[in-house]
């Protein structure tokens, strides 16, 4: 579950404990007990506030689980928009190389399906979550295949030790004075 939804079903709950008729009846019950008529008006008004004070609360907590919920769920307009252009942009990506496999057009219909409009609506209805389901790995997805064309630290690695190993060439090319000239002569007709 979302830590955000988590907590805020957590001070919802506290709420309801704090604010059920059974806490609010032994309030007022114990106020009423110390008969002082403007000490009892003063609890009553606190009590009040109190319970105005957990209204707002509740009524903060009731928007943004409901604003929780919208973010998740995608509407019809999206779920058409999604379906109708999706399917295409994949289709070109997988294609890209060329000819493709057999396991990959299974997969690819798999996908198709999954993404049709009817598939989308009754998942979504039954509480399936699409934006961390596909939204999460996609993103990761696209990010793995952006740094596979990224020099990595072991090409960068392998680089330098390639320099080296020319560095330690050329000092052993140097000892021996044939071979620096012959080198030398190498280098000059370039």
């Amino acid at each position: 579950m979302d830590p955000q939804i988590a907590d805020l079903l957590v001070r919802l709950s506290e709420l309801a404990v704090r604010n059920s008729a059974t806490a609010v009846n032994d309030k007022v019950r114990s106020i009423r007990a110390g008969k002082a008529t403007e000490a009892t008006a003063s609890e009553l008004q606190e009590i009040i506030d109190e319970l105005i004070k957990d209204k707002a609360e509740l009524v903060q907590i009731g928007r943004a689980l409901e604003s929780e919920f919208a973010a998740q769920r995608i509407t019809e307009q999206d779920i058409g928009y999604i379906t109708e252009k999706i399917i295409p942009t994949i289709e070109l990506l997988v294609g890209l190389d060329g000819d493709i496999d057999e396991k990959t057009a299974e997969q690819l219909e798999a996908v198709k399906k999954i993404l049709s409009v009817e598939t989308f609506t009754i998942l979504q209805l039954l509480g399936f979550n699409f934006k961390a389901a596909i939204g999460g790995p996609l993103t990761g997805l696209i990010e793995g295949l952006i740094l596979s064309q990224v020099p990595t630290k072991d090409i960068a690695d392998q680089a330098s030790l390639l320099a080296a190993q020319r560095e330690v060439l050329l000092l052993e090319i140097m000892k021996d004075p044939d071979a620096a000239a012959r080198l030398s002569r190498v280098w000059s007709m370039d």
